[in-house]
């Protein structure tokens, strides 16, 4: 990478995709809720409970 390039993060990326939802349903910020999916993967979680149940246990 050229001195010229800046280096980008994986959540400067996320941010770049486009939100579907409604502005209603907008809670969090996609990005943040890709990250932690993303982070759960990497942990070999299968469900999205998983999140759930780590956030009360915090």
């Amino acid at each position: 990478m050229s001195s010229s390039q800046s280096q980008k993060s994986l959540l400067d990326y996320l941010r770049t995709v486009p939100d579907p939802r409604q502005a209603q349903g907008r809670r969090y910020p996609l990005a943040g809720l890709l990250a932690v999916l993303i982070l759960a993967a990497l942990q070999e979680e299968s469900s999205l409970l998983c999140c759930e149940n780590k956030q009360d246990m915090a």
